[in-house]
């Protein structure tokens, strides 16, 4: 058996095996690590959307009037989930300094999702999402507002909606104590 003395470094083949070797466990963990980030800021989309809905609802029951998120695509082709005085037309171009907006940057390049009747994941269309009364809490209806990414179209996260006003985080994967959202 051969011993290292202390003078001995490592041969030229030995530093070519190891770098090798970094080299193809880099090129297995790239993919997933973009996939990662990807989730990653998708999530935290879906988790200020989530503390947008509840602080509408809060909203509601504060100033003692029915409270409705809306939903438009603005001049710049941003995403934005606005929320108003049951029966307002304020919208996100024409903001009113009473209600806040939430936008999704376009740069983001996001798409914002609903689940229809079916099950199926679709392009959720402009308008009145839901309502919340005062006095109890409860929404007009039950929805799911989704977020995605385009370079991901197989992942969501988001919130669903229930018609007595529940509000849940929810995604496609079940992790994080999230329920489904699909």
């Amino acid at each position: 058996m051969k011993y290292w003395k202390m003078n001995q470094g490592i041969t030229l083949l030995e530093l070519i095996l190891s770098i090798s070797i970094i080299g193809i466990i880099a090129t297995f963990s790239v993919p997933n690590f973009n996939t990662m980030v990807n989730h990653s800021k998708v999530n935290s989309e879906a988790e200020q959307l989530f503390e947008f809905v509840r602080l509408a609802k809060t909203e509601a029951v504060k100033r003692n009037v029915s409270v409705e998120l809306f939903y438009e695509i603005d001049s710049n082709n941003n995403h934005c989930i606005g929320m108003r005085k049951q029966g307002d037309s304020d919208s996100c171009e024409l903001a009113s300094s009473d209600y806040p907006r939430f936008i999704f940057d376009n740069s983001h390049h996001y798409n914002i999702k609903t689940v229809n009747a079916g099950g199926g994941v679709v392009n959720l269309s402009e308008g009145i999402l839901v309502a919340f009364n005062p006095t109890t809490g409860k929404s007009t209806n039950s929805r799911r507002v989704l977020v995605n990414s385009t370079s991901d179209p197989n992942f969501v996260s988001g919130v669903r909606i229930t018609d007595v006003g529940f509000i849940f985080p929810c995604s496609s994967l079940t992790h994080g104590g999230k329920s489904l959202c699909v």
